[in-house]
């Protein structure tokens, strides 16, 4: 298989949700460990679904978590509201040092407040991109008067007459690679039903 690093392992994201790494010249599984076992899992888990999943496997808390990034959306549209609707709102974008404690913590929160309106804006809408993908979409679509483009369905494939026959994991990602002879290659999807085709995701040097 191309691997753009000889002595790195290959991870696998199995059914049950671990992920293994695996010697890409033996085979030997080297780990075997859950996404939330890592920092980076960790801190993912807590952010979009506080790390709670049910006896099936669903994250619930994630409709918890949209639901705070659009409180957040409103409440920053309604606090540029406030800054925006009164007269002289150019003048009030000032901090005084000497004033006292509370007027300090007013201005700086108006200041603040108008500086990070945009990214803030951003990161609330984006937030809620994760869960609600079709209604986020669906405001984008109307703000921008374009469609998006959804990532096609995987297509399904022609069972062969022997079930029997090995696998050519090494020619299909080698074909696939082929298609963009510059780019290399990021991620390979593994079907995970029954007459699914594999997937290769490349990057651009």
């Amino acid at each position: 298989m191309p691997e753009q690093k000889a002595n790195a392992a290959w991870q696998f994201r199995l059914t049950n949700k671990h992920y293994a790494s695996v010697n890409p010249y033996s085979g030997d599984v080297i780990n075997v460990y859950e996404l939330t076992d890592t920092i980076y899992g960790f801190a993912q888990g807590l952010h979009r679904w506080l790390l709670f999943e049910n006896s099936k496997g669903e994250k619930t808390f994630r409709n918890w978590m949209s639901v705070c990034a659009l409180m957040l959306l409103v409440n920053v549209l309604l606090g540029f509201y406030i800054w925006v609707k009164p007269k002289n709102r150019i003048k009030r974008l000032a901090i005084k040092p000497g004033a006292k404690l509370r007027v300090l913590l007013y201005q700086l929160h108006t200041v603040l407040g108008v500086f990070f309106f945009i990214p803030l804006i951003f990161i609330a809408f984006t937030g809620m991109s994760f869960n609600w993908k079709t209604q986020t979409q669906s405001i984008v679509e109307f703000v921008t008067f374009d469609k998006v483009e959804n990532r096609p369905k995987p297509p399904k494939i022609e069972t062969p007459i022997s079930v029997n026959l090995p696998y050519q994991y090494n020619l299909a990602i080698k074909n696939a690679t082929a298609i963009f002879p510059n780019g290399e290659l990021f991620r390979i999807y593994l079907p995970k039903k029954d007459r699914r085709a594999i997937g290769a995701q490349n990057q651009k040097p």
